[in-house]
C-alpha cells in the first residue's frame, strides 16, 4: 500500500516539477516515510530508550546491542531508495547522523554473527551501502585514577610556582603565552561527563550542539575539570586555561541519576555533533580499558571492532570536507588497576594501521590516523625534581605523547576547585596546545597540527616497562613557535640575564619591537624568543635592591641575535653584597 501511495505522489510531483528536480520529491517522501533527505540531518532521540538491558554480553563488559545494525549509505542516495533498502530487509529506521552517512535500524536479530552476516549481505547487494555492522558495546568510563595518591605540595624544579599549577611550568605554557597576540579565536570540543556552565571560570565559554544536548547536561566534577584545563578564564584567581581565546562545544555523554541512554552511541553522536558544530580539536577523557581483563580474547576482539567502526566514521567526515583532531586519554589501567597497552582503551585509541578502514575513496588509512592523538600521563617526582611515566598510565605504541597527569589543580562544580590525577587530566593539556597551534595558523591541516605538537619538544619520558621506549613530552612553547614559523618570518633572540647567585632570577622582561611593547616571561633569566620584527629593546622589569638592569638593544643578522643583560649599580651607590631575605 505504501509503495502505491509513494508511486502516485512521485508521478504527480514529477509531472509538475520535472524529473530533474530531485529535492522536492525527496522532501515530500521524507515527510511520508520519516527518512531524512538532508545531508546535515541528525536524529539520536532513540538512544534515550536503549540501555544496558539491551546489551548481549557474557561478562557485562563487552558485547553488542541486540536488534541494532549500523548502516553507512552513500551520499546523494534518494529517500525512496533508502526506504526500499530498509523495507526489503525487514529493518526499521531508528536514528541517523547524515554528516557521517550513518543510519541505525532495528533488525529483529539477537545473534552477533547473524547481524554481522546481514551487514555483509546489505553491503554486497546494495550499491548504495558503503558498509554495515553490529553496534558494539564496551563499558566506557571517565579516565580517572582511583588509587594513585597525590597532595597539594607539588613542586617543579624549573620555576618558583608550586602546587597544582606545576603542570603549566612543566609544559612551558607561560612562555607560550608570550606570543598571545598571535592567537585567534578557535572552537574546541569536549565530550565528557557534565559541565558546570555557571562556574565563574567557565561562564559564557560553553555551548551545546543543540537544545537536547543542553537539556541532557548534568554538571559533574570530571567534565568541569577537563573544560577548565582547556579554557578557564584568566581572572586573577583559581586557575587559568591554556587556550584562553577558545569556546567549547560540549556533550555530556555520561548518564547521571534519573538519566538513561546508550553511552556508546551517545559518544559517537557527540563526536559527530561537535565536529559538525565547528570544533577543530575534540577532547575525549574517556575509555574502556577499566572494563578490560588481561588476555581477555572477547574484549580484545570487541575493542578492535570498535576501532574499525570509529575509523569508518572519521573517513566519512573527512571525505565531506570536515577536518579535526580527536584527542583521547590513554587510560588508567584495566579492571584490576594494572596498566595495559593503550590500544585497549577503546574508541579512537583502538584504531591502528591494522584496522583503520576508510569508506571514502578520498581518504586513506594514514589520513584517519593523522586525526588522532592518544595521550599518556607523566608524574612529578617531587623528591627528585624530575618527571617520570606515571605507573597507572596505559602505555605502548598507541601512545603518541605524554603530558602532566598527577596532582593537577582545576575546577570543581558549584564554583569550587579540586585536584585530579589520571590521563583524563593529561589529554586536555594536549587539546589546548593543539588549539593554540591551530589558532595561530587556521590554514594548517589537522595532520600538520598533530605533527607540530608531537615533534616540537625538548624532552622525552621513558616507559616504565621498557627503557628503550621514549615518549615525547608536551611543550607548549616549542609547538607555538613552530606554528608561528609556518605563517610569519620570525627571528630569534637568545641570551641570559646575569644576576647575583643570592637572588632569584627575575623572569619578567619588557620588550619593545616594531613599535610594540609587551611584557614576556623569561624563566630563570634565560631568554629564547621569536620576533617578527627586525630590531628592538629588552629590559628587565623592576630593580634588585640597589641594582638595576639596563636595556639592551638588538638587531638581527642571519636571523639570530645573542644578548646578555647585566646589572649596574645606581649612581651614588656603593658596591655591596646582594642579599635577599
Amino acid at each position: 500500500m505504501m509503495d502505491k501511495i509513494i508511486a502516485f505522489i512521485l508521478s504527480i510531483i514529477t509531472a509538475f516539477s520535472g524529473a530533474a528536480m530531485v529535492n522536492p520529491v525527496d522532501g515530500v517522501l521524507s515527510v511520508i516515510t520519516g527518512i531524512p533527505c538532508s545531508e546535515e540531518s541528525i536524529n539520536d532521540s532513540f538512544i534515550d530508550g536503549i540501555g544496558r538491558n539491551d546489551v548481549n554480553s557474557e561478562d557485562g563488559l563487552t558485547g553488542f546491542y541486540n536488534n541494532l545494525i549500523m548502516i553507512f549509505i552513500k551520499d546523494n542516495t534518494g529517500v525512496y531508495k533508502k526506504y526500499r533498502l530498509f523495507r526489503d530487509n525487514g529493518l526499521r529506521l531508528l536514528g541517523w547522523c547524515c554528516p557521517a552517512n550513518m543510519y541505525i535500524a532495528s533488525c529483529g536479530l539477537k545473534n552477533f554473527s547473524q547481524i554481522e552476516k546481514l551487514g555483509e549481505k546489505l553491503t554486497a547487494a546494495n550499491d548504495c551501502v558503503l558498509g554495515a555492522c553490529p553496534v558494539p558495546f564496551t563499558a566506557s568510563l571517565p579516565d580517572r585514577t582511583p588509587s594513585d595518591p597525590f597532595d597539594d605540595e607539588g613542586k617543579w624544579t624549573e620555576s618558583r610556582p608550586s602546587g597544582g599549577n606545576w603542570y603549566l611550568e612543566a609544559i612551558n605554557a607561560r612562555e607560550a603565552f608570550n606570543y598571545s597576540e598571535y592567537f585567534s579565536h578557535i572552537k574546541l570540543g569536549v565530550v565528557d561527563s557534565g559541565f558546570d556552565t555557571e562556574h565563574k571560570e567557565l561562564s559564557g565559554k560553553i555551548s551545546f550542539p543543540n537544545s537536547r544536548e543542553e537539556n541532557r547536561n548534568n554538571k559533574e566534577y570530571h567534565g568541569t575539570f577537563v573544560a577548565g584545563l582547556i579554557t578557564a578564564k584568566e581572572n586573577g584567581e583559581g586557575v587559568c586555561g591554556i587556550c584562553q581565546d577558545s569556546d567549547l562545544v560540549c556533550v555530556d555523554w555520561q548518564p547521571s541519576e534519573n538519566q538513561r541512554w546508550n553511552t556508546n552511541l551517545h559518544i559517537i553522536f557527540g563526536f559527530i555533533r561537535t565536529v559538525k558544530a565547528g570544533a577543530k580539536v575534540i577532547n575525549f577523557s574517556v575509555g574502556t580499558s577499566a572494563s578490560a581483563k588481561q588476555n581477555d580474547t572477547g574484549y580484545i576482539i570487541g575493542n578492535r571492532y570498535d576501532g574499525m567502526l570509529y575509523s569508518w566514521i572519521i573517513s566519512l567526515l573527512l571525505g565531506k570536507g570536515y577536518d579535526f583532531l580527536a584527542v583521547q586519554s590513554a587510560g588508567n589501567g584495566d579492571a584490576d588497576g594494572e596498566a595495559i597497552p593503550a590500544l585497549l582503551n577503546g574508541h579512537f585509541s583502538a584504531i591502528d594501521s591494522s584496522n583503520a578502514k576508510s569508506l571514502s575513496f578520498k581518504v586513506s588509512a594514514a589520513d584517519i590516523l593523522d586525526r588522532i592523538i592518544i595521550v599518556g600521563a607523566a608524574k612529578n617526582n617531587k623528591n627528585s625534581n624530575s618527571l617520570s611515566f606515571a605507573s597507572y598510565s596505559n602505555y605502548g605504541d598507541r601512545v603518541d605523547i605524554v603530558a602532566p597527569g598527577t596532582s593537577l589543580y582545576g575546577l570543581n562544580v558549584d564554583g569550587e576547585y579540586a585536584y585530579m590525577a589520571g590521563t583524563s587530566a593529561s589529554a586536555p593539556l594536549v587539546t589546548a596546545v593543539a588549539g593554540l597551534v591551530w589558532s595561530i595558523n587556521p590554514t594548517l591541516s589537522a595532520a600538520e597540527v598533530k605533527k607540530i605538537v608531537l615533534e616540537n619538544t625538548d624532552k622525552t619520558i621513558t616507559d616504565l616497562r621498557d627503557n628503550t621506549v621514549k615518549y615525547p613530552f608536551l611543550n607548549a612553547k616549542l609547538a607555538v613557535e613552530a606554528a608561528l614559523k609556518t605563517k610569519y618570518k620570525m627571528n630569534t633572540v637568545r641570551g641570559t640575564i646575569e644576576y647575583d647567585a643570592s637572588l632569584m632570577p627575575y623572569d619578567s622582561v619588557k620588550i619593545t619591537s616594531g613599535g610594540k611593547e609587551k611584557t614576556i616571561t623569561a624563566p630563570d633569566g634565560n631568554i629564547n624568543l621569536l620576533f617578527e620584527n627586525d630590531n628592538g629593546t629588552i629590559n628587565v622589569l623592576g630593580e634588585y635592591e640597589e641594582c638595576v638592569f639596563n636595556p639592551v638593544d638588538f638587531d638581527f643578522s642571519g636571523g639570530e641575535k645573542e644578548i646578555i643583560i647585566t646589572p649596574e649599580y645606581k649612581p651614588d651607590s656603593e658596591p655591596f653584597d646582594l642579599i635577599t631575605e
